[in-house]
């Protein structure tokens, strides 16, 4: 017994920390789905946006300031090389943050090593005011703001003993009296599976627009969490098995989501491509899918625009993608057309750790990551990249350790700010 409990909480604390590939399952009941699309046809290059003001190849004007958690230290970032240290007042590893658009606020966790954190913190945007808002020592996760920055869902781990399932919980920020609440639990541990194979813990990965559901993690894949009623709504393929997580974004109306995935053959059979599932039913369509004929497509980072179109990174190769571990594909800028084909928008490769698009989608901030075998420590360079084809703009670079590529695999590094 001793044995199979500590199997369990392994199996739990590499969840915390990163996606991995799934394992085999038996399919659920059918559902409705959607049909599927041909495959993706090459396209001519898109007509060239207009740069946006300031975009010369050495200065840019962001959209707005970035922040940045560079080797456990949050950064703010206004343009080439204007970086500064946002002095929060906790001691600590931060492991994981967000930044309310609507009210500038903080939330950002904090471990005693940095892997895994064990506290959750909220504070003013210069770091100032900070609030302890939760403490579990057996891993605090994933803090996401409401888009009215009222509210901040953010998941807890199971206990050791099991009596806490722990899961999704809830903020009500505006009053500082008021305690998290749970949303959603874990499926309780079953200490009689000693391969942990069915447990599916759940995270909160982003609001909705409206703020009215959370897109979760759900052990290996993704479901919708509707607020108002508490119905968990799994995002499934069209044969059944779970749309990929972690890479999923909200459409405008807040009824569709885009996923993304870059896939990862190396531990499993996560499939690279791109899908659109219903928010209500879970049912998806591909939009981008590899070739009958071996050619893998990989995508991540999508960014909706108007009529159905997506920006993205993503790359066509004929290799099988082997990401996770100390591998990140090479990506480049891309325009996928609601026809099925899919544009180049930039010629350059790029290993792409994270990326946060402007809001119109001209372009986008890419933290890239490089790493020789055997050396201590990896570098990051975060580039502003026009998707009008201007010169790519260094913002920022620095080392850290090469393994947070792996270990946070799942966890964001940039957010935009105020």
């Amino acid at each position: 017994m001793g044995r199979t409990i500590w199997l369990m909480l392994a199996m739990l604390g590499l969840f915390l920390v990163g996606c991995a590939a799934p394992p085999a399952a038996p399919p659920p009941p059918a559902r409705p789905t959607a049909a599927p699309v041909p495959t993706v046809p090459a396209a001519p290059p898109l007509p060239e946006p207009t740069p946006p003001d300031g975009a010369t190849g050495g200065e840019v004007a962001l959209p707005a300031p970035l922040y940045l958690l560079e080797d456990q230290q949050l950064v703010r970032i206004d343009g080439p090389n204007r970086v500064t240290p946002v002095p929060l007042r906790d001691a600590g590893f931060v492991i994981e943050f967000d930044v309310s658009l609507a009210t500038s606020r903080l939330a950002y966790t904090l471990g005693q090593n940095q892997y895994t954190a064990d506290t959750l913190i909220i504070a003013d945007g210069d770091g100032s005011q900070p609030r302890q808002i939760a403490a579990n020592r057996f891993g605090i996760s994933q803090p996401r703001w409401s888009p009215d920055g009222t509210q901040l869902a953010f998941a807890e781990g199971v206990s050791a003993d099991f009596s806490d399932t722990g899961g999704i919980y809830l903020l009500d920020a505006t009053d500082p009296a008021a305690a998290p609440t749970r949303l959603l639990a874990n499926p309780p541990l079953d200490p009689s599976n000693p391969s942990g194979a069915e447990y599916q813990p759940v995270a909160p990965l982003a609001w909705s627009p409206r703020g009215d559901a959370l897109v979760v993690q759900q052990g290996f894949g993704l479901a919708v969490l509707w607020l108002d009623t508490g119905a968990v709504v799994p995002l499934r393929q069209s044969t059944q098995a779970p749309l990929p997580c972690c890479d999923a974004v909200w459409t405008s109306d807040g009824q569709q989501l885009l996923v993304a995935s870059v896939g990862n053959l190396q531990l499993g059979t996560v499939a690279p491509g791109l899908w659109q599932a219903d928010a209500r039913t879970g049912a998806s369509t591909p939009l981008v899918s590899s070739d009958a004929d071996g050619a893998y497509r990989l995508a991540q980072a999508p960014h909706p625009l108007a009529a159905g179109e997506v920006r993205m990174l993503g790359n066509t190769t004929a290799a099988p993608p082997m990401a996770g571990g100390m591998h990140l594909p090479q990506l480049r800028m891309q325009h996928y057309q609601p026809d099925g084909s899919v544009a180049t928008l930039r010629e350059e490769l790029y290993p792409v750790r994270d990326v946060r698009w402007a809001t119109d989608g001209r372009g986008a901030a890419v933290l890239t990551w490089a790493h020789e075998q055997g050396a201590p420590f990896a570098t990051y360079t975060l580039l502003w990249l026009d998707a009008g084809g201007m010169p790519p703009v260094p913002l920022h670079d620095y080392t850290s350790d090469p393994f947070n590529v792996s270990l946070q695999g799942a966890k964001p590094l940039l957010r935009w700010g105020q």
